[in-house]
């Protein structure tokens, strides 16, 4: 289990440094139009030290608060922490809410073909766009779990979902805090810059306007995490339940959080591993050892199956053939593509499958043939993937402004038309927002240079020793970060990797202090030690 872990861990250093390295050297902007290209350029020098002074003072400030609070004894810690989480909470909630009413939306693409449907199944009518379900059938149950949101609330007004994206974004801060408290009974916590870093992440703050499941999956994708390291401490049987219940949700409202599965599934294995150790050295009953294979094959199979039933009844229920749906190798396909918005983003391949019926031979084909290209250029190879890499995670905003750019709305015509809509007004907002994009690069790119710089030095100094929980989450990251090497990239879709990190960011902070301190420590005596000898 030691090599395997110290594989991970590699790749886990060596993933993050890619990241630290790729924001630090370049920027991406997503071009103002309907398009969504990609445009890399490198990060000006200046930018570079501003953004790495704003990170310096953010670590600095949030060291020293948490040093003052935790110093003054006569500071009711607890009352002044709950205040503090409550005002924070009640002011991202009124800025989540005014960003809604400032940024007026409307669905496009996918989001409106999801929209319409969930409106169509609210009102108990048959879903008029089958042809995009039959294809994508995985946005089905994302379509009726908004219809059932409806429903409870009588209503179809789209501003329901963006309301309840504001709902998931504070129960992900939550879920990741309750994360934070798991890590925090091994490594110290700098409370403060956890929540700095949680209520400052702009990205999911503004995508509060997209109809789709990225939010909402996220939170559950979270809390399948935490009720995962709650069973490896207490082994109470409701909390691996709980876990099966949300990472099954998770998965049903977006595919891509079968990356979440996964290493919740591998983590079940690390603690697996140490019971079996535990065993060895008659410090534990067998029993144990055949509860944790049951909970394991339990977790996998009910989580997989479920959300397998539960996706073919509705097929059945809204007359979708399943025999239309794309295939997997589309994906993969479109992943190893050039394109005019990034390289791996959606392109002419992903054309294909809308514009006639391609079989997964076809794709495959496809996929065969640009392995046999790489190989043959490795230069261009290595020179498509650090493209791919860039485009995906040096975007500091991940699309997210993008999303909220008028261009991306559908706007109603005879509104515009009766003055109902005042298209002036519009585009004076978006100029707005246009014109804050650079400062909001600035911050950002200082908030990710904290994140994988304190993750970085948190794995190389906590490489011989570190938790399986702080390991779960570094998987989370890895699988992401792979996954979309492969699969069809996107920088939006790196979001839930990102989030997910933000526990370990946290924990560096104070504990990399002391054993730097030690290591000083270390030097200094073994100077004083040549100067005497």
């Amino acid at each position: 289990m030691k090599i395997i872990k110290n594989i991970i861990l590699t790749i886990g250093i060596i993933l993050i440094a890619i990241c630290f390295i790729v924001n630090i050297r370049y920027i991406v902007n997503i071009i103002d139009s309907w398009q969504e290209t990609a445009t890399i350029t490198n990060y000006t020098i200046l930018h570079i030290a501003i953004s790495i002074l704003i990170a310096i003072a953010i670590e600095i400030i949030c060291f020293i608060l948490n040093k003052l609070i935790n110093r003054d004894k006569k500071i009711n810690r607890k009352k002044i922490f709950i205040i503090a989480i409550l005002i924070s909470f009640i002011g991202y909630i009124g800025f989540e809410a005014y960003w809604i009413n400032f940024r007026e939306s409307y669905p496009i693409a996918d989001s409106l073909r999801v929209y319409n449907a969930a409106v169509d199944m609210y009102k108990g009518n048959k879903i008029n766009d089958l042809f995009y379900f039959e294809y994508n059938p995985q946005n089905l149950t994302l379509s009726y779990c908004f219809s059932i949101i409806f429903k409870i609330v009588n209503s179809s007004n789209q501003i329901i979902i963006k309301y309840l994206n504001v709902v998931s974004n504070c129960l992900s801060i939550c879920g990741l805090y309750l994360i934070t408290k798991m890590l925090s009974k091994k490594y110290k916590i700098n409370k403060i810059l956890f929540f700095f870093l949680a209520f400052s992440y702009i990205p999911i703050i503004l995508l509060v306007n997209l109809l789709y499941g990225d939010l909402v999956s996220l939170t559950f994708a979270i809390f399948s995490i935490y009720f995962n390291m709650k069973y490896a401490e207490n082994k109470k049987i409701r909390n691996i339940v709980l876990s099966c219940i949300t990472i099954l949700i998770a998965i049903a409202l977006r595919m891509n959080n079968l990356i979440f599965l996964i290493a919740n599934s591998i983590y079940l294995c690390f603690n697996l591993i140490d019971e079996i150790k535990l065993i060895i050295s008659n410090k534990k009953s067998k029993k144990i050892i055949l509860r944790y294979i049951a909970v394991l094959l339990m977790f996998v199979i009910i989580s997989l199956a479920g959300t397998k039933i539960f996706k073919m009844n509705l097929q059945n229920k809204y007359e979708v053939d399943p025999d239309k749906e794309l295939p997997s190798t589309r994906y993969i396909a479109m992943g190893m593509q050039e394109g005019f918005r990034a390289n791996g983003w959606y392109n002419d391949t992903g054309d294909l499958g809308w514009k006639r019926r391609v079989e997964s031979e076809e794709y495959v084909s496809m996929i065969k043939e640009r392995i046999k290209y790489f190989l043959s250029d490795i230069k261009y190879t290595f020179r498509f993937y650090e493209g791919k890499i860039i485009s995906m995670w040096a975007d500091p905003l991940q699309e997210s402004i993008w999303q909220n750019l008028s261009f991306n709305f559908n706007f109603d015509e005879e509104k515009i038309n009766t003055g109902e809509i005042d298209i002036d007004q519009v585009n004076k907002k978006d100029e707005l927002i246009i014109s804050k994009r650079n400062c909001a690069q600035i911050f950002l790119k200082a908030w990710l240079i904290i994140v994988f710089g304190n993750i970085l030095i948190f794995l190389i100094i906590n490489r011989k020793d570190i938790s399986n929980e702080a390991m779960l989450l570094l998987l989370c990251f890895i699988g992401g970060f792979l996954f979309h090497i492969l699969w069809e990239g996107k920088s939006r879709y790196v979001i839930p990797y990102i989030v997910i990190l933000i526990p370990l960011a946290s924990v560096q902070i104070d504990f990399s202090k002391k054993k730097i301190k030690k290591i000083c420590q270390g030097n200094s005596i073994s100077v004083e030690k040549q100067k005497s000898n």
